[in-house]
């Protein structure tokens, strides 16, 4: 290895990976499944008018984000259900992994 590299044999030394998932919602929603388990997800209302409703329980119960809000969730989990209150919306997700 050389001088200065980082040692990633370690499974501390090893970043985290996450995936940006973005796109808009309607009325009937979307379910946004991972490419593993998250440690953590944000999620981000980019949308200018409606509130965008989240579901970590398989749509059980929702939060809800009105527009330009976010909210960082360090939770284990596979997927989000996103939805929006009103016509579209549009989402940023951000996955972190390990």
């Amino acid at each position: 290895m050389a001088s200065g590299s980082p040692d990633w044999t370690s499974r501390a030394a090893t970043p985290n990976l996450w995936e940006e998932v973005n796109g808009t919602v309607n009325t009937v929603g979307v379910i946004i499944t991972f490419s593993g388990t998250a440690s953590s997800i944000y999620i981000e209302n980019t949308g200018d008018t409606n509130n965008l409703l989240y579901s970590l329980d398989a749509g059980v119960s929702f939060g809800i984000l009105v527009p330009g809000q976010n909210k960082s969730i360090d939770v284990s989990q596979a997927s989000v259900i996103l939805v929006s209150a009103a016509a579209t919306t549009d989402y940023v997700v951000e996955i972190t992994y390990g």
